[in-house]
Order: C-alpha cells, then structure tokens, then sequence
C-alpha cells in the first residue's frame, strides 16, 4: 500500500496564523516588481502547493517510480536548508526509507562517490553553499556527476540542490526560491519556478506560483528535558539564542561547520583524500613496488580503475599517484618537522 502523500509526523498544522517575514528591502522591490510585472503578481496569488506535492507523490508511488530533481535557491538564512532537509524526509517516506545526515552531501564530489553504493529510491540533498574548489581531475568528476545524473532516473535517486545564488540547470524541473519564512509556526514561502521554461524573466526564469512548505520538527526532540540535552545543544541555544527542531538538524548544522573549516583551513578536497589514500595503499602494495618504471606502474593503477577498485583518474592524477607512492616508501613524511605550519611556533 502506498504511503500517504501527507505524513502527519511531517505536515505540522500552524499554531497560529500564518505572518511572513522577509528582507524589508526585497519586499519593497518586489512591490515595485509587481506594479510592472503581470507575471509576477499572478505568481503571489497563485497557490501551487497541494500541486506540487501531489506531481512529486505521483513519481515516488508510480510503477516504475520516477526520480525526483529538486533544485532550491535563495538569500542565507531564509530556510534553504530547513526546506531541503523536510523534502528529503517526505521523499524518502514515501519509498520507505529514512533520511539522516549521511544524505546529506555538501559538493558535488562527494555525490559522486556516494551514488556508486545508492540504493534504490535513495535521497540525497547537496548543499552547495561549501562548492568544491576546482583542482586536478574536478572536471572528470564533472562529466561523472553528469552521466550518474542519467543513471539516478534508472535507479531512482532523488536528487535535491541547494545553491545559493541561481539555478544551475541539473536536469530538475522544479526550482523552489525562498522568499520568506514565519518563524513561529515553522513555515517556509517560496517561489515556485519551472525549470522545463526556458523564457526569459525575473531572477532567469519567470516564478508561475509560490509553495508553501513546513519545517521538519521532531517532537521526541523537541520535547525533550532540557536536563537530557546533549552540551552541543546547550551549546548551541546559549550562543545562537535559539533551539534545533530536530536530531537531524543539530547534525546538519554541525556537517556545515566542518565543511568551513575544512575551507578556512585549506583542508584538502575529498577527491585530493581519496587521492592520497590510494597513494598510502600502493606504497603498501607488494605487486606494485615489484614493477619497475613508472609506465608499468601507471599501467597498474589504470587496471586498478578498470576493474573498479579506486575511483576514475585522469592520466595527470595517475602519474602524480605513482610517485607519491614511489616517495612514500622512500620517506616518512612524520619526520617532516620543517615543513609544521603552525605561524605561532
């Protein structure tokens, strides 16, 4: 039997009417916008939400399902992320599977790696706000990210992205645009913009309409005993001044302050790890220190990727991974005391 396409433990009814905030200045252009705008203003009234939900409940119960493409936009804090993360969760129940933080991704390197071992109907949301920044073999990962994007239709990955500052076009029909947000009641406004229309307008594409959608709330969580809080929690509310709504929240947010620090400290990407790994294994690997030359070496590690042992590799990456190797059994790089960076020493 098919899942409900409104979930109850998902769908929280408003306490109180429903009071939009938004960026006083957006909303004095948007009036403005509006005056000169028929399409803009047929856009504030109409109401695609039941609309919505239903077109995406269709793919996810249909036989075969349909996967599902998501991309959402919009200005920092106005509940990308909230609205990302309560999509994942309504997709996921409807294929009868759960969404954690393990599904959620903040690059597009890193869906590449996790699609390999995706099951079927899984959901994953990748908050963009962290991109990767470019490097030897991100355009590989690219041209992978595209092709896999074509498989996720046969195994049915759900895919949502969050991308702050436009639509980039993923193959996803739907684009969501956060507009505004109550903050009592947990709601979030957004634009509603068909990705399929290619005309031109405001923002890129023309917004047909506006979705409104709940924040996911976990009530075990919420109604907690603040005495039973973990100190990350405690934490949090003393220095931000205010509360998660979910596990799965608290653990997102802590996800995004590793991924800046990984930036702010020009922490390595994941494909330069994965890299690096490989290296650290080949230097252990009696059959490849037995070869000589660098040639049959490549060759090794180009039988390795063929038979799907370690990730795709440009020719330049495959060069660079056999010296590192070869190095790494001539040195031990925990020796290295003249290369400590620390500026305070």
């Amino acid at each position: 039997m098919s899942k409900d396409m409104y979930p109850r433990h998902l769908f929280i009814p408003p306490k109180t009417s429903v009071k939009w905030t938004s960026d006083p200045l957006r909303k004095a252009i948007e009036n403005i916008d509006v005056q000169n705008s028929e399409v803009l203003r047929r856009a504030l009234e109409t109401d695609f939400t039941s609309t919505f939900i239903e077109t995406l409940y269709k793919k996810a119960i249909s036989t075969p399902a349909e996967n599902i493409n998501i991309e959402i936009k919009g200005e920092t804090r106005s509940g990308k992320s909230s609205k990302g993360i309560f999509l994942g969760k309504l997709i996921s129940y409807w294929h009868g599977l759960e969404f954690t933080e393990e599904n959620i991704l903040p690059n597009q390197s890193e869906l590449v790696y996790k699609l390999k071992d995706a099951k079927w109907g899984e959901t994953f949301l990748v908050d963009e706000q962290t991109t990767e920044a470019f490097g030897e073999g991100i355009y590989r990962e690219t041209a992978q990210l595209g092709m896999n994007l074509n498989i996720c239709a046969k195994m049915c990955n759900n895919l949502i992205f969050i991308y702050p500052p436009h639509f980039t076009m993923r193959n996803a029909p739907f684009g969501l645009e956060t507009i505004a947000k109550d903050t009592r009641n947990k709601y979030i406004k957004s634009y509603y913009h068909d990705l399929r229309s290619k005309s031109f307008g405001y923002g890129g594409i023309w917004p047909r309409g506006y979705v409104i959608l709940p924040k996911y709330q976990d009530q075990d969580y919420q109604n907690l005993n603040p005495k039973k809080w973990d100190a990350e929690r405690l934490e949090h509310l003393k220095v931000a001044g205010y509360d998660f709504d979910s596990k799965l929240e608290q653990n997102y947010e802590k996800k995004k302050d590793i991924w800046i620090n990984d930036i702010r400290n020009m922490d390595s990407s994941i494909r330069e790890r994965k890299k690096q790994l490989v290296a650290d294994k080949l230097a252990e690997d009696v059959q490849f220190l037995e070869l000589r030359g660098l040639a049959k070496k490549e060759a090794y590690i180009k039988l390795l990727i063929n038979r799907g042992k370690i990730i795709e590799m440009t020719k330049g990456e495959i060069a660079s991974i056999a010296n590192m190797a070869s190095v790494l059994t001539e040195v031990n790089l925990e020796d290295a005391d003249a290369f400590d960076m620390d500026e305070s020493s």
